[in-house]
């Protein structure tokens, strides 16, 4: 129950990480509003509180979460092995165990839908859950940073960040009923110059829907 990202970014570029995607807690090797980070050769993906940060080609491109009543904070969970790393600090000798974990997951970062970050198949996946009830029509997303964001002609979009073009596939939707994958219409919006939304067709509302921007 998942709604993959834009967001997130690496699959906005189509970047590979180049192994399993690993989520830091942030205890001292980043500035103090970052939660977790992920770190990439051509990119960075900050977590922090009501919005992510994509870092790109000396880009900055900041995933904002609207329309929330509060703004939420990113847990981890998974928790992985401690990778011990040097770190910035008073002691240049110092060095602290950063806490490493296999998924960021916002509960509620909408009424009944959760926003959770992980690996599928080695790559950055971010999905919003929609509980049974909620719906995605909440889910709005403004980019900061974008210069302007176009609908394309096949259902995707393309995102203008100064000189670089992110081109993000067509939508799918997809409910999971008594154990049957069912294909639910879905589509980008555009509700201003910079930020999306989900338009859907006919779904179950009793059943958890799953909106993945692939």
């Amino acid at each position: 129950m998942m709604f993959s990202s834009l967001i997130l970014a690496i699959l906005l570029l189509g970047g590979e990480h180049g192994g399993r995607p690993v989520f830091e807690k942030n205890t001292g090797q980043a500035a103090a509003d970052i939660r977790y980070l992920l770190e990439a050769p051509n990119y960075q993906l900050q977590w922090k509180r009501g919005e992510m940060v994509l870092l790109f080609h000396g880009h900055t491109l900041r995933i904002q979460f609207n329309g929330l009543l509060n703004e939420r904070i990113p847990e981890g969970h998974g928790r992985l092995d401690r990778l011990v790393r040097n770190v910035n600090s008073s002691d240049a000798g110092d060095k602290k165990n950063i806490q490493k974990f296999a998924s960021v997951k916002y509960d509620s970062i909408y009424p009944g839908i959760d926003l959770v970050c992980y690996s599928r198949k080695g790559q950055l996946a971010c999905d919003f859950v929609a509980m049974p009830g909620a719906p995605p029509e909440q889910i709005r997303l403004d980019l900061d940073g974008a210069d302007h964001i176009a609908l394309n002609d096949d259902g995707g979009l393309t995102i203008q960040v100064a000189d670089q073009e992110i081109h993000l596939p067509k939508p799918s939707a997809f409910q999971l009923d008594h154990g049957s994958r069912k294909i639910v219409d879905v589509r980008f919006d555009l509700t201003d110059m910079r930020e999306i939304r989900f338009i859907t067709g006919e779904y179950n509302h009793s059943v958890p829907l799953i909106i993945d921007p692939q």
